[in-house]
């Protein structure tokens, strides 16, 4: 009998191996720890009794449910930055909550597009100029140029990027 909910989230250690991703699962009663030997592969996985001491130095991740219904995430990040009042102690630990929440929340980075390539995003807010959200079209020398105003930029500096049309490879 296992102190794991089938669906536990935790990073561990596999085969000495540290700091793997692992979910738990049961099956027909049993209980095992399923982990991706190769995460470059997909959802292809392995799966190690913990009572044979492959999978140890389990540490369960927290998931924080941000679905409907709760308070949502852009909300909690500004009040857990934005809170003062003298009761408000551990802003460190406030502002990692926050991070984490935002983390959890923000949909992973498209990957850059080949040459011609068209996004539409913002530009990052640390440069003087403020562009509004517009097409982006990746040119020669990995420099992207806005469509409404002679600017480059890197795809670095590009915020929130969403693809509009896809390159071609590089004629190198």
């Amino acid at each position: 009998m296992s102190t794991y909910e089938p669906g536990t989230v935790a990073v561990a250690t596999v085969r000495g191996v540290p700091n793997v991703r692992v979910f738990y699962r049961e099956t027909h009663g049993e209980g095992d720890w399923a982990y991706s030997p190769d995460p470059a592969r997909g959802l292809e996985y392995s799966c190690d009794s913990v009572h044979l001491g492959v999978v140890t130095d389990i540490r369960p991740l927290v998931v924080l449910d941000l679905g409907p219904g709760s308070i949502p995430a852009e909300r909690a990040v500004k009040l857990l930055r934005t809170v003062t009042y003298p009761e408000a102690e551990f802003p460190r630990l406030r502002n990692w909550l926050a991070d984490q929440i935002e983390a959890q929340a923000t949909p992973p980075r498209i990957p850059e597009p080949g040459l011609w390539g068209v996004v539409e995003a913002s530009w990052d807010s640390k440069h003087p100029t403020t562009i509004p959200r517009a097409e982006w079209m990746r040119t020669k020398g990995n420099e992207w140029r806005s469509c409404i105003s002679n600017v480059a930029a890197r795809w670095d500096d590009l915020v929130d990027p969403v693809l509009v049309r896809p390159g071609v490879e590089d004629e190198q």
